[in-house]
């Protein structure tokens, strides 16, 4: 899990293309407010590891992978 704050109004999560979940969040937001928005978002981040796990399979070097 990577921790990205800078200066914004809003929580977001994604994962990136090295399956690490990436959280961006406001300056003033602290530890706590962020584990609460990942508790509360279990469930897309498990839709979301087995959606990825499901469709991955090998590709050519010039393939690309959308998620």
């Amino acid at each position: 899990m990577k921790i990205i704050k800078s200066f914004r109004k809003t929580l977001s999560m994604s994962i990136d293309k090295d399956w690490v979940l990436i959280i961006k969040a406001p300056l003033f937001v602290t530890k706590k407010i962020i584990d609460g928005f990942i508790e509360k978002n279990k469930v897309w981040i498990e839709k979301r590891k087995n959606f990825i796990l499901e469709n991955v399979r090998n590709f050519e070097e010039w393939e690309k992978f959308y998620f």
